[in-house]
């Protein structure tokens, strides 16, 4: 788990969708935002533990004291937090560990909710699904330098040629600035909105992408990778399964 720091006046701005970059201070950008917007864990054998993590993002320029953190559901627990202060343009990860449904074919949805002491509200839902035919599941990779948010991208289930809007964000947990120079799709199934950046300590960049499904049904395993000058890309797995076309 961490907690990045970094100096207000080197705030790259969080992009709302749509949007390329906005001032920290702008009306339309809260004081702390939730990153990724919806974490979907996809499909899992049933019974099984996953581990994931979403960040919480000070863009202000105080000091916001998180009191609460809570599921109300018992499939998930949340990990230890380095800290419950988070400073101006620091960024909170937040440990989740879910517990799979037992039986086959369920889906599972939950919310986080988090409180803070000027009682500011915040949530991000959660879904998964036990499948018991649920391709392995790629391993997050470890990087130096940058972390994914989601770790791995789990899109829902498909239909062939359904279009699939979504987004990754990307965390530069280091502490000096990272020129970002390319996101590689990995296959022409996906469409990346991006373009060269510097990340600085502790920001955090929204990567929006567009993945269309094939034609053909089965299960989909991609990997996206991000370049920074320097260093060795950031893996990022993308997996999704396609649904016999029912027309």
């Amino acid at each position: 788990m961490f907690c990045i720091h970094f100096a207000l006046s080197s705030l790259v701005a969080l992009a709302p969708p749509g949007d390329v970059a906005v001032e920290p201070n702008s009306a339309r950008t809260p004081v702390v935002r939730v990153v990724p917007e919806a974490l979907t864990l996809g499909r899992h054998t049933p019974d099984s533990e996953v581990a994931s993590s979403v960040w919480l993002v000070n863009t202000g320029e105080k000091t916001v004291t998180l009191t609460t953190a809570k599921s109300g559901c018992g499939c998930l627990e949340l990990g230890e937090l380095s800290t419950r202060e988070i400073t101006p343009g620091s960024a909170l990860e937040v440990p989740v560990h879910a517990h799979v449904p037992s039986r086959d074919g369920e889906h599972k949805s939950a919310r986080i909710d988090f409180l803070f002491a000027d009682d500011t509200k915040l949530d991000v839902a959660v879904s998964m699904v036990a499948d018991a035919e649920a391709p392995e599941v790629p391993t997050a990779e470890e990087h130096d330098l940058l972390a994914a948010a989601p770790a791995i991208l789990a899109l829902p289930t498909l239909r062939p040629k359904e279009r699939h809007e979504t987004a990754i964000w990307i965390v530069n947990t280091s502490e000096k600035a990272l020129h970002v120079t390319a996101v590689e799709p990995g296959c022409g199934c996906t469409v990346v909105d991006f373009s060269p950046t510097t990340l600085l300590p502790g920001a955090a960049l929204r990567i929006p992408l567009v993945v269309t499904a094939p034609a053909r049904p089965g299960a989909r395993k991609k990997v996206l990778r991000v370049f920074v000058e320097g260093a060795k890309p950031l893996r990022i797995p993308l997996t999704y399964e396609v649904t016999e076309n029912e027309e």
